[in-house]
Formats: structure tokens, C-alpha cells, sequence
């Protein structure tokens, strides 16, 4: 009477870490009195909850503990690398985008930009600020609380590179990007 048999091999194992999964790759081989006569391949994805499935699994097949933590350092290693030589891509790519959505909505970022003082007031009212200007405007040391007054007041325009601007964003805990982020705002109303 003929024998048959089946053997599974860990062919790969691949680690998924954003998506807690692991990816295990199997070679199956049936044989009837020892001789191969079929070969196939088997793949199963193991979700976190399912990683004792994977260990009852891997278990009959040999190999040892330290052979399988060999591959998951492998593939996390391989996977920070990846992801190291893709990231200042990505980082080049998310700002182009912005760019283009800021440009598509005609509000592209200007650092030397100026807008009257209508659309700072409204932007800085939008920003929840503009309740706290007269203050931080006060708390100032003279001579250049006076001038603030006066810039605040009666000046028509304003300039995003202005000593004014920098100031009134500092006493207001606005920092660069904050401040360019206005004047961008400010440049849409």
C-alpha cells in the first residue's frame, strides 16, 4: 500500500507593521513512498489577534524560535530601510501638494506678502485673536507700544516682513508658520 506524506516549508515571512499583519508564505510538497508528486505553494495573512495561529502553525515545521525572530528582525529592518529611502520623497511630495492645493485655492503661503489691515483684522478674528491685540499692543514698553498704536490705528496696509508684524505676532504667541499662515488666510478675505 502506497504512502503518502506532506511536508510545509517556510518559504518567506514578511511582517506588515503599520498593519499588524504577518505574511507567511508555505511550499507544500506531497509524497507517495518518499518521491515528490506535487508541489504547491500556500500563503496565509495572520492579523495581531491571530498570532497564536501563526506559532501552532510554524510550530510542526522545525524551524526554531531563533529562526523566526531572525526573519521578523529581517523584514523590520528591511522595512525601516525602505522606509527611510522613501521618506524624504514623501516629505518632498506632501509639500508639493500643499502647494499646489494652496495655489488651487489661491492661497498660496507669502512670507513677504501685504494685505490691507481689513484682512489682517478679519483673519486675525478668524484666528481667534483679534480680541487680544489692544493688549498685547499695551503691554509693550515704550517707545514702540506707541508706535504699534499708530501702525494698529491708521496704517491702511501691512507688511508680513514688518518689525510691526513680528512683534505683535511674538506678544500674541504667534510664531513663523503661524504668522505666515495668517497672511495667507488674510490675503483670501
Amino acid at each position: 500500500m502506497p504512502t503518502f506524506a506532506e511536508t510545509r516549508t517556510l518559504k518567506s515571512l514578511e511582517i506588515i507593521p503599520a498593519l499588524d499583519i504577518i505574511n507567511v508564505r508555505w511550499e507544500i510538497v506531497t509524497t507517495k513512498d518518499g518521491v515528490p508528486i506535487n508541489t504547491a505553494q500556500d500563503h496565509v495573512s495572520y492579523s495581531n489577534e491571530h498570532i497564536a495561529d501563526f506559532e501552532i502553525e510554524i510550530a510542526p515545521t522545525g524551524d526554531t524560535l531563533a529562526n523566526i525572530v531572525a526573519g521578523f528582525s529581517e523584514a523590520a529592518v528591511k522595512a525601516r530601510d525602505e522606509l527611510q529611502v522613501q521618506l524624504p520623497a514623501l516629505k518632498t511630495e506632501n509639500e508639493s501638494l500643499k502647494a499646489q492645493i494652496a495655489q488651487l485655492q489661491g492661497t498660496q503661503p507669502s512670507t513677504t506678502g501685504t494685505v490691507t489691515m481689513r484682512q489682517a483684522r478679519l483673519a486675525l478674528l478668524h484666528a481667534g485673536k483679534y480680541h487680544e491685540v489692544d493688549a498685547a499692543i499695551n503691554a509693550l514698553d515704550e517707545p514702540t507700544k506707541s508706535a504699534a498704536k499708530i501702525e494698529w490705528e491708521y496704517a491702511s496696509t501691512v507688511e508680513r516682513s514688518s518689525q510691526f508684524v513680528t512683534l505683535l505676532g511674538a506678544a500674541l504667541g504667534l510664531d513663523e508658520t503661524a504668522l505666515d499662515e495668517l497672511f495667507a488666510f488674510a490675503a483670501t478675505v
